[in-house]
């Protein structure tokens, strides 16, 4: 069994691999089982992110439902911070090179759905970041809103998880 590590490393190096057409097919098989979760038709605040390093990009959900009220995370103080996100927002790099919402209204404690990127998932729903823990440090704080794992069907693997790890309630991969 490798490590969280070794996962990371490996599957990083895989996607980049991957052409437009796969990315595509993912975010299209992912985007289909979104919107028949029964939990996000219900939500009304969700959590997006912007893609980063070969991640799902599900932002045309956006256009898809316009109902919802959508909030992109920002690292703040070294914690996650979601921002409300309309037509006119700007995004920035962070010192992690990951796009960010500049500025806007703190929704955080609104969100009721959330979709996580993962390096990779196990078969229990615990997930492989990039290794810093914020997401996890995120949900040990907030524990009411529903946590969606996204991930790449090649990106299920096992590895046994560290303490600080918190489950997804489900996932879906693409």
């Amino acid at each position: 069994m490798l490590s969280k590590d070794n996962i990371r490393k490996e599957l990083l190096e895989y996607r980049k691999t991957l052409n437009e057409d796969i990315k595509n097919k993912s975010a299209k098989k992912v985007i289909d089982s979104i919107t028949n979760d029964s939990n996000f038709k219900s939500s009304n605040y969700v959590g997006l992110y912007m893609p980063i390093a070969g991640e799902i990009d599900l932002t045309s959900l956006i256009e898809m439902y316009p109902e919802k009220i959508y909030a992109f995370p920002k690292m703040v103080n070294k914690k996650i911070v979601y921002y409300k996100y309309n037509e006119k927002t700007d995004f920035e790099l962070s010192n992690f090179n990951v796009p960010e919402i500049k500025a806007g209204e703190n929704i955080t404690d609104k969100l009721d759905y959330i979709l996580v990127p993962a390096i990779a998932l196990n078969k229990e729903g615990y997930r492989v970041g990039f290794g810093k823990g914020y997401f996890d440090m995120f949900f040990k704080e907030h524990t009411k809103c529903i946590r969606v794992g996204i991930t790449y069907e090649f990106s299920i693997k096992e590895f046994i998880p560290e303490s600080h790890d918190i489950k997804m309630n489900y996932y879906f991969i693409g």
